[in-house]
């Protein structure tokens, strides 16, 4: 459980938070309706079809039952383009989830109802987490190798850093999605893979808790 004092960042990145620091201007947003297509005299009838540049604004959680650290995170993602909900207790996180849906739930691991480990449980497979918390103790982190954390950040950390994690683990979830998508589309991929599918992710897991073994990662 973080200090209500110290906030999860540094204090040269947590005036991110308070709305200082310099951001690039927001992507525009091009869309045009297709009423019909004319190629060698056929004609294709799109009469309800938009196309369009926007891409889907990814949503993340927060979940942390210090208010400093959900204002200063919920600022430095809202600065960045994310959509964000935030919560302060593992009954609420599990609310907003099924609310909002989010890409990401970026997790305390020390929550006045729950564990952030048990919290993370509950989300999954459909929403994966990071970790960010003060507690650096091993048996914290192989818990959260073994529950398939994407990151374990220990605070207090830097907010340049913090937002590349997010955008990795953004991505890797965005990857584990389409697999299952794939997987339950695809009936005959997914009983073929069925036999080798324990070792797959045995192997993973060995292989995450080797790189892991060398300690939590503090982002500085």
């Amino acid at each position: 459980m973080a200090s209500a004092s110290a906030g999860p960042f540094r204090s040269r990145t947590a005036q991110c938070g308070a709305g200082r620091a310099a951001f690039g201007p927001a992507r525009p947003i091009v869309s045009a309706a297709l009423e019909g297509i004319r190629f060698n005299h056929i004609t294709i009838e799109w009469k309800d079809c938009v196309m369009s540049t926007e891409k889907t604004t990814p949503c993340i959680l927060v979940v942390d039952d210090c208010t400093i650290t959900c204002q200063l995170l919920t600022a430095l993602l809202t600065t960045e383009g994310y959509r964000v909900t935030a919560a302060r207790d593992g009954a609420s996180g599990l609310a907003a989830a099924r609310n909002h849906s989010p890409d990401l739930a970026i997790v305390d691991l020390h929550l006045p109802d729950l564990s952030g480990i048990e919290l993370a449980g509950r989300l999954q497979p459909d929403v994966p987490f990071l970790a960010l918390t003060i507690d650096r103790s091993p048996e914290a982190v192989q818990a959260c190798i073994d529950q398939g954390a994407l990151g374990y950040l220990v605070k207090p950390l830097d907010a340049e850093t913090f937002l590349r994690h997010v955008q990795v683990a953004l991505e890797r979830g965005r990857e584990q999605r389409n697999l299952r998508r794939a997987l339950r589309d695809n009936p005959a991929v997914n009983k073929a893979l069925g036999g080798i599918d324990g070792g797959f992710y045995g192997s993973r897991n060995n292989a995450r808790s080797k790189c892991w073994s060398r300690g939590p990662r503090r982002a500085t």
